[in-house]
């Protein structure tokens, strides 16, 4: 069932108006028509079934279901060096599927700068979220610089660093971590973060493109929680 998202929920028979963009995506892309079943979200976490019933404008949905949960129990946030090409959105996508629920993109020593593309960026995590059946979008922080990101991270989390040849990691509550560039992390960086109190984080025997490593580790840490 297809899913879309709302500004609000509300309670079953409730009429809820969509924003423009999500109207020309559910009558101009979907083509949907007057009774039809769809699954609407909050963007915060909660869901419910609906039905279409004025195509508009404005499009009209009806509420049919009481709101349920469909969002990570436990906060993972991901701290991930911008890399080339699409794969920082394929990135966003994977981590989104995989349970991250905040994205933090850095400048690191070894990344080569192309602008901040947070709209776009923002635009590939709601429809990963909408697409692999969250009903909650991660949150996407501006480019930073990896040690400013560093100083947002709340106190509570376990902290893991992906570093070659280290050990597989599990973790037991609330988590970050951090992924370099295609060039690996500079030494400076990896130490200064080691120091800090970072756990080195293995991803397995073999060398793991930036982008897939970002789904590796969130998967590792996601299912130890």
């Amino acid at each position: 069932m297809r899913r879309f998202a709302v500004d609000r929920l509300g309670g079953p028979g409730d009429r809820l108006p969509v924003s423009p963009e999500v109207a020309h995506h559910l009558v101009d892309v979907c083509r949907a028509r007057p009774g039809q079943a769809i699954v609407v979200f909050d963007g915060a976490g909660h869901q419910a079934r609906a039905v279409v019933r004025e195509l508009g404008p404005p499009v009209v949905v009806e509420q049919q279901s009481a709101t349920s949960r469909a969002a990570p129990e436990v906060a993972l946030w991901a701290l991930v060096a911008v890399v080339k090409g699409n794969a920082m959105e394929h990135a966003l996508r994977m981590g989104t599927e995989a349970g991250v629920t905040h994205f933090l993109p850095c400048l690191t020593a070894r990344t080569v700068p192309k602008g901040d593309r947070h709209d776009r960026w923002q635009r590939v995590v709601q429809g990963a979220a909408a697409q692999c059946g969250r009903a909650d979008v991660p949150t996407l922080f501006p480019l930073a610089p990896l040690d400013e990101h560093v100083t947002r991270l709340p106190p509570e989390l376990t902290r893991f660093v992906a570093a070659p040849g280290a050990v597989r990691a599990g973790a037991s509550g609330p988590a970050a971590f951090a992924i370099g560039p295609e060039g690996g992390w500079a030494p400076a960086e990896l130490a200064s973060l080691l120091d800090a109190g970072w756990q080195p984080l293995g991803l397995g025997s073999w060398v793991l493109r930036a982008d897939t490593a970002v789904a590796v580790a969130a998967a590792m840490l996601a299912s130890s929680e």
